[in-house]
């Protein structure tokens, strides 16, 4: 019955919604990214890729998959069955529902996780036991500070911290040489040049919200609303790593990350051409302005 209580809240915020939007969703465009598209057999796929490889293998997690197997018969018991529930289905719907690749969807499961693989490891002798959740731990330490040889959201680890000093670099610097320019980017660079409170600008700079930096978003804005565009991939490239070279090449035609459009696609699709890059660990932040 306790599980029904956050599901009571949320009928309640989803009738208030509705009421107030007149949609169950918020807008069209949330229920189309979220739900209806999320719901194409290839993006379930992916997604599937996505979540088991995070809560399995990732930073360290192979060794506590390893220890599941070693000691799954420990994990028996009503208590555990609730657990498992709870687990499965906050696994099936992030997995179905959310456009996004998040892996910060599957943090409901990481303490489920974490006390199943502990439970496990009982089993084991004392000094295996230690030494097999030392080396996870040190694992995890390592992933958040030494990036992945593939693309990755950036809040996974410490890159988020080199993506905000980033920022910080490119708005000082349009706050000094272009104050007063208007400056189309995507969230969350245009959240941070027009919040001084956010602590990358002195004072608002003029910035024009785009969607996205595919071609078609760039183009929905028209030409004479902007002075300047600027372009950042939202994950790593993983640029530079055993990935581009064949036989592994082919995984990163079938990751679900795409990075903005290059130079060449960006001057012959919406006529801009590059003016500074900025980059810090294999980030990069590109100011664009119109060919004329």
């Amino acid at each position: 019955m306790y599980f029904l209580l956050p599901a009571a809240a949320l009928g309640v915020w989803l009738v208030v919604l509705h009421h107030v939007t007149g949609s169950w969703t918020g807008n069209s465009g949330f229920a189309r990214y979220n739900v209806l598209e999320s719901l194409h057999p290839l993006h379930v796929l992916q997604s599937l890729a996505v979540r088991l490889y995070f809560l399995f293998i990732a930073d360290g997690h192979w060794i506590g998959t390893l220890l599941l197997v070693i000691g799954w018969r420990t994990l028996r018991g009503t208590v555990w069955t609730v657990a498992l529930l709870v687990a499965l289905t906050q696994f099936a719907l992030v997995t179905l529902l959310g456009g996004a690749f998040l892996e910060r969807y599957l943090f409901l499961i990481l303490p489920i996780f974490y006390a199943a693989v502990a439970t496990a490891a009982s089993t084991l002798r004392p000094v295996w036991r230690r030494t097999s959740l030392a080396a996870m731990a040190i694992a995890m330490l390592i992933g958040w500070m030494v990036n992945p040889p593939y693309p990755f959201h950036l809040e996974n680890n410490l890159a988020a911290v080199d993506f905000a000093s980033l920022q910080q670099d490119v708005a000082q610097y349009l706050e000094g040489t272009s104050p007063d320019l208007r400056i189309a980017s995507a969230w969350p660079f245009t959240a941070a040049v027009t919040h001084p409170e956010y602590g990358y600008v002195n004072r608002p700079l003029r910035a024009v919200e785009l969607p996205g930096f595919e071609l078609t978003d760039i183009a929905t804005v028209k030409r004479s609303d902007y002075d300047l565009v600027v372009v950042f991939p939202s994950t790593s490239s993983g640029e530079g790593t055993l990935f581009d070279f064949p036989p592994l090449n082919w995984i990163r035609r079938v990751v679900p990350f795409r990075p903005p459009p290059n130079d060449a696609q960006l001057r012959a699709g919406v006529g801009l051409h590059p003016v500074m890059t900025v980059s810090r660990r294999g980030l990069w932040i590109k100011i664009y302005a119109p060919s004329q």
